[in-house]
């Protein structure tokens, strides 16, 4: 007879995700399996690999900004609006740079996480969410003087490349947090002001 799950794999994914933040890439299975209060063997019957239980302790959480959105579209201004967007973006992504920066460090990151199973690769597709709310800003002041542009695609995408740069920075130790406010204001306002076409 089969033994019972003894934890969800929402749990058993939080305690190996902490795991390997804490030991890195090489921590043995054996360790991830105590921190779970499993044995081994249920690690890879539910996982299947190391790598396949890695790329999946590491995806990204939702964002959950849904409410972030909606304070941003009551701004009076589309560059206040991406300002308030903007500051739960960063604050996101620099919550979860240690667990990007090891999934980018995975030495088959490339070649291992597409072929995996549904449930590990693609360790990026929750964070996606984020476009959404900035296209949704976007759409929220078209057809006034602020936004004269229709085509929002290219500018989310710069939007949050670099955010995600600088949350890289703040990780690394080029940037501080503690500047990051001013900067945050000067890049959102240059980029709200070049996309009213001003």
């Amino acid at each position: 007879m089969p033994r019972t799950k003894t934890i969800s794999d929402e749990d058993l994914l939080t305690a190996c995700r902490a795991e390997f933040l804490a030991q890195g890439l090489q921590v043995p299975t054996k360790r991830l399996a105590q921190r779970a209060g499993i044995s081994e063997g249920i690690l890879f019957q539910r996982f299947g690999t190391k790598d396949e239980l890695f790329f999946a302790s590491m995806r990204m959480p939702p964002p959950h900004l849904d409410a972030v959105v909606a304070e941003s579209l009551g701004a009076t201004h589309v560059a206040q609006a991406l300002l308030i967007f903007a500051r739960a973006a960063l604050d996101y992504l620099r919550r979860n740079m240690p667990a990007v920066l090891l999934v980018l460090a995975h030495p088959d990151y490339r070649t291992r996480s597409a072929p995996l199973s549904h449930r590990s690769h693609d360790f990026l597709l929750d964070a996606q969410s984020m476009h959404g709310g900035f296209k949704q800003i976007f759409e929220h002041y078209k057809g006034t003087d602020q936004v004269s542009q229709n085509d929002h695609d290219q500018l989310v995408g710069v939007l949050i490349s670099t955010l995600l740069a600088r949350a890289i920075h703040e990780e690394i130790g080029v940037s501080r947090a503690a500047d990051s406010e001013p900067w945050l204001s000067q890049t959102i306002g240059a980029l709200a002001k070049g996309y009213a076409g001003r």
